[in-house]
């Protein structure tokens, strides 16, 4: 069962302006608000829930500086932000370098995953507690029906974290 959670490569060279007097810097609030743009318009239907850029980045080319982001309620993204000019636009190159979810949402969607192929939902789904988003990583969770538990193995299928998974044939004696 395929079910898209992340886009996790997303990069864009914008515009920002460089702040204040003395050392100039890009600014935290502008770069948060350029990527929540520049991400929504590029994943059609994504909703940035939070992005917290910690600080101003020195607008010096080739200063780094990372942001976190939560789209769609529990996908947790970071984004490394790299100046690019140092001109007086400020410009900025922001890319998603990793994506997790917490356990508790892989186990909902499995858990609606597999209830769609097999027509009821299993009793319980259990999955360690924070999984990254990778295309061809694999993770193992427990499926709990009637008493049984069974070990199962979801697959991420592509770089947007789709994934498929697949229930162990006999319960774990």
């Amino acid at each position: 069962m395929r079910r898209p959670l992340a886009l996790l490569a997303t990069v864009a060279l914008v515009p920002l302006g460089l702040a204040g007097c003395g050392e100039a810097t890009v600014d935290a609030d502008k770069i948060e608000s350029e990527i929540r743009t520049g991400f929504e318009s590029q994943v059609p239907g994504a909703k940035v829930a939070s992005i917290d850029c910690d600080e101003d980045i020195p607008g010096t080319k080739g200063s780094r500086g990372a942001c976190r982001m939560t789209r769609d309620g529990d996908v947790r993204l970071l984004v490394s932000v790299t100046v690019t000019s140092e001109e007086d636009d400020g410009r900025i190159r922001w890319q998603v370098t990793s994506a997790n979810i917490p356990g508790s949402s892989l186990e909902q969607r499995a858990a609606d995953a597999l209830e769609r192929q097999v027509g009821s939902a299993p009793d319980l789904v259990s999955c360690p507690d924070r999984v990254d988003l990778k295309a061809g990583a694999t993770v193992r969770c427990d499926v709990t029906v009637d008493a049984q538990t069974y070990g199962a193995t979801v697959t991420f299928t592509d770089a947007d974290g789709a994934f498929d998974i697949k229930v162990d044939d006999r319960p774990r004696t």
